[in-house]
């Protein structure tokens, strides 16, 4: 019976385990679009709110990195299917908004959005290629198309960026 009831105890508490770790990801989520294993992930949509090192705080560009189309995930499932003869997938495209905040030449809080922009995530050089410039996957950096370092980036969870995009309506 003690033999039954210890077994028993480990079993629930090695399955708890997993459940814990993944509550402590959803309160802590990580930047990349990827999973342990690198692949990136074809569902996952993300907001990367980025920040000017030396600006004003209220500037900022919020990316809505979208996920992949119906054809992306066809492509995707392609892609790896091509693994058994090749290296994984390395790379991708995504459509992105950018909601971007800024003040105006009178210093009045302006808002645009930016529709139809393409982000190009990388997994060989660790970056998120957006049409302004480029964000490190590992660091959060924000540089410019020169390579110039603007800023930081972090990532908003869906239900943080809800309020910041119903600002631009």
């Amino acid at each position: 019976m003690r033999n039954s009831l210890a077994a028993m105890m480990l079993v629930v508490s090695t399955a708890a385990l997993p459940t814990q770790a993944q509550v402590k990801d959803r309160d802590n989520p990580p930047l990349l679009l990827a999973s342990q294993f690198g692949e990136l992930c074809t569902m996952c949509v993300a907001y990367l709110r980025c920040t000017r090192t030396h600006a004003d705080p209220d500037h900022f560009d919020l990316y809505y990195i979208q996920q992949k189309s119906f054809w992306g995930q066809l492509a995707t499932i392609w892609d790896w299917g091509t693994v058994l003869f090749r290296d994984q997938p390395k790379s991708e495209s995504r459509d992105v908004v950018i909601y971007r905040q800024f003040r105006d030449e009178r210093g009045d809080l302006a808002r645009i959005v930016l529709a139809d922009e393409r982000a190009h995530l990388s997994m060989r050089r660790a970056r998120i290629e957006v049409p302004t410039g480029w964000i490190d996957r590992r660091t959060a950096r924000w540089s410019d198309a020169q390579d110039r370092a603007i800023g930081q980036c972090t990532r908003v969870l869906p239900k943080d960026a809800q309020p910041i995009k119903a600002q631009f309506s």
